[in-house]
């Protein structure tokens, strides 16, 4: 499947330009696309995920942060909407290897950004697991609403 390069993903206009305290863009490119996680989650990310499903994570993090999020549902899949506090988010995953990690697009300081809200390191099933789900959903409610 070709991906396209100058399609632009959905995303959820933001009035505030930062990230809220503890989360960071993630090996920011000043390309059109990039990628923020809290610190605690990335760190955990770092030390706690095998390198080889690590790898092959960052790579598909790398392609998006390139073309966006025009993925085969192997790699980036949406995993449905979370609402809560009035809002509604779109929550999505990078996967591979028995990760996922679970966030939602957002623009931050005009940059289409992926902001990563929860995990799952040890998946042992197609499906995502609800409470990891559910958790990542919360997150995300919550840093939308912080953003504005």
């Amino acid at each position: 499947m070709p991906l396209k390069e100058d399609v632009k993903p959905k995303a959820i206009l933001l009035s505030r330009d930062a990230l809220p305290d503890g989360y960071s863009l993630r090996e920011p490119t000043g390309g059109r696309y990039e990628i923020a996680a809290g610190d605690g989650l990335w760190k955990e990310f770092k030390d706690d995920v095998n390198a080889e499903a690590r790898t092959r994570i960052e790579t598909t993090m790398e392609e998006y942060r390139s073309r966006g999020p025009r993925f085969p549902p192997s790699l980036f899949e949406f995993e449905g909407h979370h609402e809560g506090q009035g809002l509604k988010v779109r929550m999505e995953a990078f996967k591979g290897w028995g990760v996922r990690l679970y966030g939602f697009c957002a623009t931050v300081a005009g940059l289409s950004t992926f902001i990563v809200t929860g995990s799952d390191f040890k998946k042992k099933t197609v499906k995502a697991k609800a409470r990891a789900l559910r958790a990542a959903g919360a997150e995300a409610v919550r840093i939308r609403k912080l953003l504005g």
